[in-house]
This record gives C-alpha cells, structure tokens and sequence, in this order.
C-alpha cells in the first residue's frame, strides 16, 4: 500500500492533470457550463521562498567539524560527540523473549556494540550491564523490579536505564512495560525488538538508540548557534506544543487524552510533559490546560530561577471550524493561569495552530529547484496567494521526505501579543524542526508538538480508572482519570 501510494510528486502531479483533462473533462461538463463555471486544467502557480538553513552544533570534541550548516535537511552523526551526555552508571536488560529466538551471546555483542556507540556519543558509560530473562507470560512488574534491582551496580547513584527487549510489536508487553516502569517503579525504559538483534555491528540502530537514550537521561544531543536563536534567547521564552489523542473506532470505554509539552530551558532543547484526561470523549478543547500550563511554569521557575517573559504555543489537531472555540477556551484558559503564578507582567502570548491535514502539495517548476526525489528542498515557504488575505498564516516544509510527495504543514498564527514579523515566526518554526531529540534530520512539524504527540500516545497505554469528586480539573463528578507518572520521571524527557 505504501509504495502504490507514495508517488514521486512529479508523477503525482501528472495523473492529477491527466485526470482533470482526460477523465473529469469539467469544461465538457453541462452543469458548469450553465453556471459559466471554467475550471483551469493547469496546476496553480504560486510564489515561494526558501529560508536559510540553520547551523547545528555538537561538542567541540567531535573527531569531524562540530559546527555546521545543514544540507538538505540531514545530517551523517558519525563521529560526532553529544553536545551534552549524561553519565550511564547503572543499567541493565531484561530480555521477555526465549533464549532460542534470543541467544545469551547475541544479546551480549548487541549490548557491546551499543555501549561502544554512547561512548563515541561522549557517553561514560560504567560496567557492561546485567542480562536477566523473564517469561514474558509471568509477572513483569516483578521482572522489572529485578532487573532494576540487578541494574543497581554503583551503589553511589541509583538505577538509571532498563533495556527491555520485546518479542514482537505490536504486543501487549510493550504497554505493560511502560506503564510499570513509568508510573510504579520511575526507570527510564528503551525497549528493542528481539529481530532487531540479528545483527550486532548495526552502528546506525545504536546511534538512533544512543540518540534516545541520552535525551531520556538528561543530555542534549544538539543544538543551533546562538544567533539563530535569537528569537527566543533574548528574554525568557517557553515553546509549548499540544494536543489530543482521542480513542479509536470502537473504543467506546477509552477517553481523549490531551498532552502538553514545554521547553524548560533557554536552547528549547530540554521539555517536559504533562498529561491529562478530558471528561468529553472526542472534545478538541483540552479541558485541564490551565492546571497543566501552571505546573509547567513552575517547573520552568524551578530549573531558571526566573518566570517566562513570553509563551510560544503551537497547538495540534484542530480544524478551521474548531479556531473559534479553542481559541476563545484555550486562550482564557491560560490567561487565567498565568494570572495565579504571576504577581505582575504576566507572559505575551502567541498562540500558533499547526495542520498536517490538509490536501495542498508543492512542486518546484524548475527541476534544479528540487531535491533528489523533485520535492521542494527544506525551508521552502508559501505566504501567499493560497493563504488567507486577511490572517497570519503560512505553508512551511521544513524536512526531507524519504519517500513519495512531502507535504507542507499549515501554520496559524491566531493571537500573538509577541507582535512577530513574518519572518521573525516563520525562521524560529523552521528553526525549532532542527532541535528533534530522536534523530538527526528537520522533522515536519515543531518538536514540542511532535512531542506532545508521543505523550499523548504513551499516556494512552496506561489503564483508566474512574475517580469520584475532583481530580485535575473543576468537576465535581465522577471522571476518568490514569495513573501519573512518577516524580523521577517527570522531570526528564522518558517519553522520547
């Protein structure tokens, strides 16, 4: 399905028109005739620009050039050293697969191999970590706690990493190992499929595990050059991404989920999470925001010693119909909240609507213009003609598609008391796309939200429960609720 779908965009655009003249043949058509409707039978041309690609930087130790700007939206991060790593002293794996499908020797040069990747990532790393295999039809709340408890190596710093290696996926295990570890025991988890492990010497699965791993811990794995950043390193700024993950069809028991992200350091490199239910199954207003927003600024009071000077907050899945509503909830909801956590000179606010569904694609004319696949390169921007005459909004891809025709996100910009320019908003987005935890590309959207997207999913494994009375928000009733993540783990970013 995937490779009958994914058409290069040239091929793309040629069916389309072929359809419009050959198969619809509109100007044939009676009914629009009669209405002296004409439809072009030629693509719409539009004018687009390309914004400058930013400069990323790694540790000055890195055995090639650690500042650079990027090509094409990606970068090789061999021989590069983590901007920021954190020390790995105790960990260990606990393998939920046969020693047959899985072999003790296997698992062994698997775990060498990745260990040598986090330490050319500029990782130290202690002892090699302990091995335990567990059914994974028993009880894993105990086999995790025997894993953490043999992961306790330096008695001097508590466990701090669990490898789980799963049997397959989509499994049942996966969610109960998440929830276990996130909201019971407090351990940072990476689980790997048992496949993944046929081949020990696979440097680029353990530099996008080490890439993972680091940012769970603490490190920052890269960052932009400081003039790039401007925008937001000028005063105390949070970047805030959100969004709902609502149930699936026929999932009448499970609620919507809203997840909130923000940056809690001045490079927006670093984010925390929070999570909460909404009593209305499929309501795309987040109904606990406020609670949300004013735990995140205490978080970012606590980590600067200053309150944000200016929020940033782009929010995800919501509709042209939907602006009205969420703009009018969402934006009072966080008025109201800044004014509990502030005395006075409460934040400007820019409240920034991100779409990725939406039909408009974007083809270069001129085919040097493209990448290799005939996409737009990354950075190409559209603020004009297609958008609306009267508002802030603007078409931006920021990323390098694999595979097929890429398509643009569409960014609103509802309320901003920040007064940004056009560029000033649309070079920190495209900006933010480099500063992804997970890999080492621009991604398609801004990482808070991509974030918040897998918050709300992880969220979405934990059991839920019904609580009397009140819970998050200002209900009295019965509502749903889930279990909360623990302390340790609020505080970094597990859910990458």
């Amino acid at each position: 399905m995937i490779k009958f779908t994914a058409c290069k965009p040239q091929e793309r655009f040629d069916k389309i028109e072929n359809c419009i003249q050959n198969i619809f043949k509109h100007n044939e058509d009676e009914n629009l005739r009669d209405f002296e409707i004409k439809i072009d039978p030629k693509m719409m041309t539009v004018d687009g620009r390309v914004l400058k690609s930013p400069t990323v930087m790694f540790n000055a130790n890195s055995k090639q050039q650690n500042i650079f700007p990027v090509q094409n939206g990606r970068w090789n991060p061999k021989d590069l050293v983590l901007l920021r790593t954190k020390p790995l002293h105790n960990w260990s794996v606990l393998v939920l697969a046969d020693r047959r499908s899985c072999p003790m020797e296997q698992v062994k040069r698997c775990m060498i191999g990745l260990k040598q990747k986090l330490i050319e990532f500029g990782m130290e790393v202690g002892n090699d970590p302990y091995i335990n295999y567990e059914n994974p039809q028993g009880n894993i709340e105990s086999s995790l706690q025997i894993s953490v408890q043999k992961a306790h190596n330096n008695k001097s710093f508590p466990p701090q990493l669990l490898i789980v290696i799963i049997p397959r996926k989509p499994s049942p295990l996966y969610g109960e190992v998440k929830m276990i570890a996130d909201t019971k025991i407090g351990i940072v988890t990476q689980c790997i499929l048992a496949e993944k492990l046929r081949n020990p010497n696979n440097k680029s699965l353990w530099a996008n595990i080490g890439l993972k791993i680091n940012a769970k811990l603490g490190g920052h794995n890269c960052n932009l050059i400081k003039e790039e950043l401007s925008t937001i390193g000028k005063v105390p700024t949070m970047i805030v991404g959100a969004d709902i993950s609502h149930p699936g069809v026929g999932q009448k028991d499970q609620p919507s989920i809203a997840a909130v992200c923000a940056s809690v350091e001045p490079n927006a490199t670093t984010y925390y999470g929070r999570i909460s239910v909404n009593k209305q199954i499929r309501n795309e207003t987040i109904e606990c925001l406020g609670e949300m927003i004013s735990d995140l600024l205490k978080a970012f009071y606590e980590k600067n010693k200053v309150l944000p000077k200016r929020m940033i907050f782009y929010r995800d899945g919501v509709s042209e119909g939907q602006f009205r509503s969420v703009l009018n909830r969402e934006v009072i909801a966080l008025k109201n909240a800044f004014d509990k956590i502030y005395q006075k000179d409460p934040p400007n606010l820019t409240f920034i609507i991100a779409q990725k569904r939406h039909h408009t694609r974007f083809i270069p004319i001129n085919r040097r213009d493209a990448d290799k696949l005939g996409n737009c390169i990354p950075g190409t921007v559209v603020d004009q003609s297609i958008v609306h005459c009267n508002e802030f909004d603007f078409y931006l891809q920021s990323h390098s598609g694999l595979q097929g025709t890429t398509r643009p996100t569409h960014y609103y910009v509802l309320h901003d008391e920040n007064k940004f320019g056009a560029d000033e908003i649309q070079n920190l987005t495209y900006r933010l796309c480099y500063l992804y935890a997970r890999c080492s590309s621009a991604i398609s959207v801004v990482p808070p939200i991509a974030y918040a997207h897998l918050l709300a999913a992880r969220a979405r494994l934990y059991p839920t429960i019904e609580v009397p009375g009140e819970q998050n928000c200002e209900e009295s009733e019965s509502i749903s609720s889930i279990p909360l993540v623990s302390k340790e783990l609020a505080k970094v970013m597990y859910f990458v």
